[in-house]
């Protein structure tokens, strides 16, 4: 594949990804707050991140190019999280920012590792189903 190609599917995910996380934002406002909303973006889409590495073959370069760094990358936002940290500071809500800070820290990454842990089971599973597993050699 060449440059161009991958560009292609940078750009053409990560406007998709953004457009995702602005939408998701828009529709919880009512609901969550904005930080909440942008952290559980952040989780979500760190869990996806670590099921897309392990499941999308390093062969489908350019899928893994548009999956993660383009539509996950654009939806898990640090700019979104960093803005909502600097508004708790500036409101004077420091003990949520710092809960906002450990819990988004910890949970992505953790959601990093269930994603990819998942991946993993479905393959354990679907290996164990196929039908070379049920041959004796």
């Amino acid at each position: 594949m060449t440059v161009r190609s991958h560009l292609l599917a940078v750009t053409l995910g990560g406007a998709l990804g953004a457009g995702l996380r602005i939408a998701t934002v828009a529709a919880t406002a009512m609901v969550l707050p904005k930080w909440f909303a942008i952290m559980a973006l952040n989780i979500a889409g760190s869990a996806a991140i670590g099921w897309c590495m392990h499941a999308v073959s390093p062969q489908r370069h350019t899928l893994r190019l548009f999956l993660c760094t383009g539509l996950l990358g654009a939806m898990t936002t640090f700019s979104g999280f960093a803005d909502a940290l600097v508004n708790q500071g500036s409101d004077h809500h420091i003990a949520t920012a710092m809960m906002n800070i450990t819990a988004s820290m910890c949970f992505t990454v953790l959601g990093v590792v269930v994603g990819r842990r998942c991946a993993q089971l479905k393959d354990t599973r679907r290996t164990a189903k196929s039908p070379s597993a049920d041959r004796q050699p």
